[in-house]
């Protein structure tokens, strides 16, 4: 009775495992970039390019969304470019930066 239990408790523990793994291996990676032009205001893009933390070579990125909201704060441009829908992340970085 006992080895007919192990055989079950085996077969179900590499049948989860082969379920789980046929579902990760069909799982589609996901990309922060939107597709551009984009509907997205110009903070999304922005959030977009810069996350996660620490993947952006763009000054002020390092810390993310966060360090960024800083300097907009900083300079009063949070609200302006939370609004601005430019449809790309080029376009916004001109506006920002003349």
């Amino acid at each position: 009775m006992k080895a007919i239990l192990r055989t079950l408790t085996l077969t179900a523990a590499i049948s989860a495992g082969a379920l789980v793994a046929g579902l990760l291996s069909h799982a589609n990676p996901a990309f922060a970039d939107p597709p551009e032009p984009s509907a997205a205001s110009c903070m999304g893009l922005e959030a977009s390019a810069i996350s996660p933390p620490g993947s952006s070579a763009e000054p002020g990125a390092e810390d993310g969304m966060r360090g960024v909201s800083k300097i907009f704060h900083q300079f009063g441009l949070t609200g302006s470019f939370a609004h601005a829908h430019l449809g790309t992340h080029e376009a916004c970085d001109e506006a920002l930066l003349p």
